[in-house]
């Protein structure tokens, strides 16, 4: 099962690998964004919201899965490189 997943990651078409990268570059913005806006809101001159702290944690927690995503595709593209024959 995981050797299926990692050869259709390794073997998607020009235009699915376009896509692909554009998925996770849109991702990873809005994973930063959400950081950005929550650490925003935490000024310690006034009120926090109670918002603020659970925003910090979902732009991290997306900007994560992005990167985990990112360096398991590697693996599998490296992986299918050094093994083209084990379909």
């Amino acid at each position: 099962m995981i050797k299926r997943i990692i050869y259709a990651i390794a073997g998607m078409s020009q235009k699915a690998s376009i896509v692909y990268c554009w998925l996770l570059t849109f991702f990873f913005l809005i994973g930063l964004g959400s950081i950005l806006t929550g650490l925003f809101f935490l000024n310690p001159d006034g009120d926090q919201p109670a918002f603020a702290i659970p925003i910090i944690i979902v732009g991290s927690v997306v900007s994560f899965i992005v990167v985990a995503t990112i360096a398991c595709t590697t693996i599998a593209s490296n992986y299918v490189r050094r093994n083209p024959k084990q379909k």
